[in-house]
C-alpha cells in the first residue's frame, strides 16, 4: 500500500483533515449570531439535527467545541470567539466574489449591509429601498439604525458595508465622502418667544436648559467646543440620546433641543414645536458616506453607494468647498 494512502481505521490526511466547506462556517455563523440551534437552523431553511451535525463535523475538523451548550443557548468558546472574525470576513469576501460574477454577467445580486443615523432614516430609506428594488432586483438591502460610534465601529470591524451619518469638522472624517451640509436647529414649543423670529445668535444658548445626547457624541462635542470658544456657558437640563425623546420632552416645555434642519421640520410640521436656525456663527452638520475597508467593496456595494450618494445629494444641499 503506499504510505501516500491510508489505510482503514486510520487517521486521514493533515491537509484532508483540516478541509472546510463554506457551508458550515455559514452554520457557525448563524449559531453565533442567534446562539440556539433551533433559531439558526430557520433563519437558514433547515432542521436543529441537520445543523447540529454539520456543527459536530466543522468542531471535529478545527480540533475542538466552538461553543459551550447551556440551557440557555449556545455560548462561543475561546476558539470559537478567536475564529469568528475570521470566519465572518471569509463569508463576506466571499459573498462579495459571487457579487462580483453576477456583475460580469450584467446582473448584480447579493446582501448589502447599510447603516446609518435615525434622523436620516425618512429622508432617504424609502427612496433607496424602491431604487435599489426597481434597479436590480437580486439586491437584498441590510438597513439598520445607530448612533455615530456605533456606525463607525460596525464599518470598521466590517459587520456594514456602508454608512451614512453626521460628521460636525472636516477634521472628523473617516475615510469617508462629504456629500452635503445641513444646518442646526434651536427646537422648541410652540409659541416660544425666543425661536420666534425663526434665526437665533449662537450667543442665545447661553443658559438656557437643553436637551441634549449625553457624551460621548459628536454633536456634544462639537457644541461645546464651539460654547468654550466664544465664552458660553451651557447648561444641560438633560441628556437625551433619541430624538424621540428630545421631541416629546421639548413640546412639554421642558427646556430646547437642537436638530439638523430635515428632523427640526419634521417636527415642526406636526404642529406641536417651532425652531429657528442657530448662526453667527452657523452651526453646520456634514452628511457623509462611508465604505468599509475591511474587504474590498463588491460591484454591488459600489452600487448601492452611488444610489444612496444620488439620494442623498438631491435632498440636500452640497457641502461647501
Amino acid at each position: 500500500m503506499s504510505p501516500e494512502r491510508s489505510a482503514p481505521g486510520k487517521a486521514a490526511a493533515p491537509g484532508r483533515s483540516r478541509c472546510m466547506d463554506l457551508q458550515k462556517l455559514k452554520i457557525f455563523l448563524a449559531i453565533a449570531d442567534a446562539r440556539q440551534i433551533s433559531k439558526a437552523a430557520a433563519s437558514l431553511g433547515t432542521v436543529p439535527s441537520q445543523l447540529s451535525r454539520q456543527l459536530t463535523a466543522l468542531e471535529r475538523e478545527l480540533g475542538g467545541p466552538l461553543f459551550f451548550r447551556t440551557g440557555r443557548g449556545m455560548t462561543l468558546t475561546e476558539l470559537g470567539e478567536r475564529i469568528l472574525p475570521r470566519v465572518r470576513s471569509l463569508a463576506l469576501e466571499y459573498e462579495g466574489l459571487q457579487q462580483d460574477i453576477a456583475a460580469g454577467t450584467g446582473t448584480l445580486g447579493g446582501d448589502v449591509r447599510i447603516g446609518m443615523v435615525p434622523s436620516l432614516v425618512p429622508c432617504v430609506v424609502v427612496l433607496l429601498h424602491r431604487t435599489v428594488g426597481e434597479l436590480h432586483p437580486r439586491i437584498l438591502l441590510h438597513i439598520t439604525e445607530g448612533s455615530s460610534s456605533e456606525l463607525d465601529a460596525w464599518r470598521t470591524r466590517g459587520d456594514i458595508d456602508l454608512s451614512l451619518l453626521f460628521r460636525h469638522s472636516r477634521n472628523d472624517l473617516q475615510h469617508e465622502e462629504p456629500l452635503a451640509q445641513v444646518g442646526n436647529y434651536l427646537v422648541a414649543p410652540r409659541g416660544d418667544t425666543l425661536t420666534r423670529a425663526g434665526r437665533v445668535p449662537f450667543s442665545a444658548l447661553a443658559d438656557i436648559p437643553l436637551l441634549i445626547p449625553g457624551a460621548p457624541n459628536g454633536a456634544r462635542l462639537h457644541l461645546e467646543q464651539l460654547a468654550r470658544k466664544r465664552g458660553i456657558a451651557l447648561r444641560v437640563a438633560l441628556e437625551a440620546s433619541t430624538l424621540s425623546v428630545q421631541t416629546e420632552l421639548t413640546a412639554a416645555g421642558c427646556g430646547y433641543s437642537i436638530m439638523p434642519a430635515h428632523a427640526a421640520r419634521r417636527e415642526v410640521q406636526s404642529g406641536r414645536l417651532q425652531a429657528a436656525l442657530i448662526d453667527e456663527p452657523d452651526l453646520l452638520r456634514t452628511i457623509t458616506l462611508g465604505v468599509t475597508t475591511v474587504r474590498p467593496a463588491s460591484a454591488a456595494v459600489r452600487e448601492v453607494a452611488r444610489i444612496a450618494r444620488t439620494i442623498v445629494q438631491g435632498a440636500f444641499p452640497a457641502p461647501s468647498a
